[in-house]
Order: structure tokens, then C-alpha cells, then sequence
């Protein structure tokens, strides 16, 4: 990857990390947390890459946006164990886990 992984969008906030998970590009992704990333980014809406990818993928894209997660999962130890402890927890419904993982990522 050349050039700057940290640059925003003005309007939006975003990082190149960000719009990589909201097309499902897990090969761009793994490339940009690669050249250092930030994982706990967050765009101005409060949406970080674990949300975008998850809400902004179309279903019909569930194989792309499950390679974007598991990409940004393996590069980030902390959100990885706070996943699979909820996973763990299996009365707890997707919103719940998706709200504590934002919750413990500033």
C-alpha cells in the first residue's frame, strides 16, 4: 500500500480502511491493517469498521463482508476476544454483541 492509511474523508470522516470494508474488499483491507491501519477508526456518523462492513454490505454479499471481519478480527486481538466472549454467550442477540464491541472500542 502507498500513501497516507490515516488520510479522512472531509464529509464523511472516513479512512481507506473504512471504505474497504464497506465494499467487502477483504484483500484491501488485510493490505491497509498491513501498513497500519487503525482498526478502532470511526467515521463521523460514530461508525466503525466492524459496523460499516456489517451494515453497509448487502446481504447478498455475505461471503465478502464475513472475509472483511475475519480480516479485521485477526489484525485486532482486543475486539477478536471481546467477539468470541459474546459468541460464547449465545443469548445474546447480534445488536447486543455488535453494541458491546463498539462500546469497548473508543
Amino acid at each position: 500500500v502507498r500513501g497516507d492509511v490515516t488520510l479522512r474523508s472531509e464529509s464523511t470522516g472516513e479512512t481507506p480502511l473504512l471504505l474497504a470494508a464497506s465494499c467487502g474488499r477483504s484483500e484491501a483491507v488485510r493490505e491497509l491493517l498491513a501498513a497500519g491501519a487503525d482498526t478502532k477508526s470511526r467515521n463521523q456518523e460514530g461508525q466503525g469498521v466492524i459496523e460499516i462492513a456489517g451494515l453497509r454490505t448487502p446481504p447478498e454479499e455475505a461471503p465478502a463482508r464475513e472475509r472483511v471481519l475475519d480480516e479485521v478480527l485477526m489484525a485486532d486481538k482486543t475486539l477478536r476476544s471481546l467477539l468470541l466472549h459474546h459468541e460464547l454467550c449465545s443469548h445474546f442477540k447480534a445488536e447486543e454483541v455488535l453494541k458491546a464491541v463498539q462500546e469497548a472500542v473508543p
